[in-house]
């Protein structure tokens, strides 16, 4: 049996262009449910900020994330916290290592 290991790299960079890219966003959010599109918690949670940011201000969160996360922080379980300021405090390696927007697109409709 061949064993897959799983290391988030898609979702992450999904979830950056979500953060950071407002068109991307726009496309995501209309197809976005409430529990989400991803298998993990943190990252339908990032995912559900994001969409409620644009479709109250009608842009990506950018910097506003870390607020968010500051305010939404005593809500979430531990371990979930954890994950999202992790995260979070990768986000600029990955955001230099991000691949183009057309590659994103096709990552994300695999979800």
């Amino acid at each position: 049996m061949k064993i897959t290991r799983f290391d988030g790299t898609e979702v992450r960079i999904i979830l950056l262009q979500m953060i950071v890219d407002t068109q991307f966003l726009a496309k995501v959010a209309r197809d976005w449910q409430t529990e989400g599109l991803f298998d993990s918690v943190w990252a339908n949670t990032v995912g559900n900020w994001c969409v409620k940011y644009f479709r109250k201000f009608g842009m990506a969160p950018n910097q506003d994330i870390s607020k968010i996360f500051e305010l939404e922080v005593p809500k979430l379980e531990e371990k979930t916290a954890d994950s999202i300021e992790l995260f979070l405090q990768n986000i600029s390696a990955l955001y230099d290592s991000n691949p183009k927007i057309e590659h994103v697109v096709d990552i994300a409709k695999g979800y």
